[in-house]
């Protein structure tokens, strides 16, 4: 499936297609400085995934690898860890 993204003529990547099957918790997370993949199209996914337990987030001032887009900026991934990831996480896997 990765190598098959990289062709932008040949690719087997669809998530219009993929995503409706996806029913586990899903996480579409956005960053707000992407140019490979804007933001509308993360909340397109987002809508596509059959998930009855979904949530969307964005992570700004980074880019497609969430590099910050500031110089001297915090490091987008701290940001991304704390503010989304590990609050999606708890929520559903509390801690004892």
């Amino acid at each position: 499936g990765w190598l098959s993204t990289w062709s932008g003529l040949q690719s087997n990547a669809a998530l219009e297609r993929t995503l409706p099957s996806v029913k586990v918790p899903t996480l579409v997370v956005a960053a707000t400085a992407d140019t490979d993949i804007y933001p509308v199209e993360c909340r397109r996914a987002f809508g596509w995934s059959a998930a009855a337990d979904k949530e969307y987030g964005e992570i700004a001032n980074c880019d497609h690898y969430l590099r910050p887009t500031a110089k001297g900026a915090a490091d987008p991934r701290d940001r991304l860890a704390d503010a989304l990831i590990l609050p999606w996480l708890r929520k559903r896997w509390p801690i004892s």
